[in-house]
């Protein structure tokens, strides 16, 4: 597994493929991740949303929140967002993120996974707002929990350990070759909170 890895101002590149590859900056904020945790669940206005499965209406096995500059709404799950406006600790968060990583956002999608059977199902984040080669910055507070990434072509498996603290960028042709998903974890008692920040480029 090392030879996967090329470190670099404390970070790790995982290259998926020739045109896509993620950054983890592992633990980066683990001290702060029970203070946010608190925060995050206090100060945002969380919902469980329903989504269509197999021509069902279901509960998504989540709870969510979409924020953002003014301008920025958002469609998936064939649903439009319009965004909440940006609260003290969803600042903070993306303020110390961009100091990291010089990478500007205007928006973030909050997930709340309660236990180890909230799950997100295989996606990509290519919708057109988000205009071509996408950088999404993920962020992981609370249990660790595996995203696992698909290729769209060959099929291909890869499975990534998310950690409390863990940054994750996904960068290049990432959204365009691979989908990745939050699979459930059989006996994960613990909450995890997940923050994907991302730019919107044209809105819904």
């Amino acid at each position: 597994m090392p030879d996967l890895f090329n470190i670099f101002d404390e970070s790790y590149q995982i290259q998926l493929d020739l045109d896509s590859a993620v950054i983890i900056y592992p633990k980066k904020f683990e001290k702060e991740s029970d203070l946010w945790i608190n925060k995050l669940k206090s100060q945002c206005q969380w919902e469980q949303k329903h989504i269509i499965m197999f021509g069902k209406k279901v509960l998504e096995p989540r709870l969510v929140c979409w924020y953002g500059d003014e301008e920025c709404s958002y469609t998936y799950s064939k649903t439009i967002h319009r965004p909440l406006a940006w609260n003290s600790i969803l600042t903070q968060i993306r303020e110390e993120i961009f100091e990291l990583t010089k990478i500007e956002m205007n928006s973030v999608l909050c997930n709340w996974y309660r236990n180890g059977q909230d799950s997100m199902g295989h996606h990509s984040d290519n919708e057109k707002e988000l205009g071509n080669l996408p950088e999404i910055i993920s962020l992981s507070l609370g249990a660790s929990r595996s995203i696992l990434f698909k290729n769209k072509t060959t099929k291909k498996l890869i499975r990534i350990e998310l950690q409390n603290g863990d940054l994750l960028v996904m960068r290049g042709k990432t959204q365009d070759n691979w989908t990745h998903a939050i699979p459930k974890r059989t006996g994960c008692k613990e909450e995890r909170i997940n923050l994907t920040f991302r730019k919107i480029i044209q809105a819904s």
